[in-house]
């Protein structure tokens, strides 16, 4: 049977390994690994790829997973998470500590857009204060969200959402505690216009 050269198979690669998919337009040959299709696993620890998170965030592309030792990091504030991520704290919580106002103005971390799918699981956030009184753990700028075994407390505000109609915020086997002034204007959780909210099996308690 005559083949050609310039092809690859579907569901082949060069060494006729099936993990990559071949695209053959006007004469090019576009090979997509699976490992690029499903993402990067990035570590950061003591000896791991990234000693901070938010140097392996800068890093990460979208699709990536971050899996993060368990230990305190303190100040550690990546900038705006607007890309597929999901991050993980592995061997216990990764507690993330503000002790200064986050340069963000608003959270340890500022995540999400329009679209944008962001996980956390296994995370511990505190301190966050800002001069208007509404630092928090997270705030949520759009798309979807999902926390997972996660725990808030002693921020001005644990969660802030901002609106996002087609968006949705997923809360799981996660602790809220403290968190606000007890003035009503802070809060555990604050969450605005959004598509969706489903809280389960979680706990929420303290100011």
């Amino acid at each position: 049977m005559r083949s050609d050269p310039t092809a690859l198979s579907a569901g082949m690669d060069a060494s006729g390994a099936g993990n990559s998919t071949a695209a053959q337009s006007g004469g090019t040959v576009t090979v997509v690994t699976a490992a690029a299709v499903a993402g990067t696993t990035l570590t950061v620890g003591q000896g791991k790829q990234f000693a901070t998170i938010a140097a392996a965030v800068a890093a990460a592309h979208s699709g990536d997973t971050i899996l993060v030792d368990a230990g305190t990091y303190t100040n550690d504030f990546p900038g705006t998470i607007n890309k597929n991520l999901t991050l993980t704290g592995v061997g216990g919580m990764a507690h993330m500590v503000a002790t200064t106002a986050p340069p963000n103005g608003k959270a340890i971390l500022d995540v999400g857009g329009s679209g944008v799918s962001v996980t956390i699981e296994n995370f511990e956030f505190s301190g966050a204060a800002v001069a208007d009184g509404n630092g928090a753990g997270i705030r949520y700028e759009g798309g979807n969200l999902t926390l997972r075994g996660d725990y808030f407390h002693n921020n001005q505000d644990g969660l802030l959402s901002a609106s996002d109609p087609n968006g949705s915020i997923t809360i799981d086997t996660s602790e809220f505690a403290n968190n606000g002034a007890g003035d009503g204007f802070t809060h555990n959780l604050y969450v605005n216009d959004v598509g969706t909210l489903t809280v389960t099996n979680s706990y929420f308690t303290g100011r």
